[in-house]
């Protein structure tokens, strides 16, 4: 995904990442998980954490029925 760049801006562009934190409270932490990749929108970031939760509760139920 390409970012659009303003050349005539003095700030460099704003890029969001999306991680995970085992403790909501403490982001002083390493997180359990991020993203390899950059968004272009806090939106896309979230949606991004958000598709990992779910793969991780998928994952979690197999197991569980697996055992």
């Amino acid at each position: 995904m390409a970012r659009r760049v303003n050349a005539n801006s003095p700030l460099p562009p704003i890029v969001y990442s999306a991680a995970v934190y085992p403790d909501d409270g403490d982001l002083h932490i390493s997180p359990i998980w991020s993203c390899p990749h950059e968004h272009e929108s806090a939106d896309a970031a979230q949606q991004c954490g958000f598709d990992w939760i779910e793969e991780q509760a998928a994952r979690e139920a197999s197991e569980d029925l697996s055992a």
